[in-house]
């Protein structure tokens, strides 16, 4: 089963390619980035797909025109929609890629919103969305600090040694 966590954002444009950017920033010795071709791009409205590689799990980033891909959890005023997906088998540095994007969305593009689709299940759309990247990094942090042992997280660079992540 993957794990979905929706970006919605309100710009009538997508930024693509300061999208782009902040997606590549992620690319480090243990993450490889790629973005789909133009050719591919072009399937797509023109917005190019990206895949991260980390420790063997895939993490999936699309983007979609809010028309071609509605959703009820959409905030009004939503023009783009961005999927963050990871299958069952994820690493524990890919959940925090997972994270770690949204976060960057937050700060990079402002009025953008996040909301956690299987979080949602048994909570209201109110309960299972950020507007601010101090609510979704106090969010991810009590997610993220159970990924696994304390000392591993930190020494991997995830987490600073007092539990505070580092996005």
């Amino acid at each position: 089963m993957s794990h979905d966590i929706s970006l919605f954002f309100p710009h009538a444009e997508f930024p693509a390619q300061a999208w782009y950017d902040v997606l590549g920033g992620l690319r480090s010795d243990d993450c490889d980035v790629s973005f789909d071709d133009d050719a591919a791009a072009a399937e797509h409205g023109g917005i190019k797909e990206c895949s991260l590689a980390a420790d063997g799990t895939l993490i999936s980033v699309s983007v979609y025109s809010f028309a071609r891909e509605p959703t009820e959890c959409a905030p009004a005023g939503t023009h783009w929609r961005a999927t963050v997906s990871t299958g069952m088998g994820r690493s524990g540095l890919a959940w925090w890629l997972q994270h770690a994007i949204p976060y960057h969305a937050l700060v990079y593009f402002p009025g953008v919103t996040v909301h956690d689709c299987q979080y949602h299940v048994g909570r209201s759309v109110a309960d299972s969305s950020w507007a601010s990247p101090e609510s979704w990094l106090a969010f991810s942090e009590k997610r993220l600090w159970r990924m696994g042992p304390k000392q591993a997280l930190v020494d991997h660079g995830l987490f600073h040694p007092d539990g505070r992540l580092r996005f």
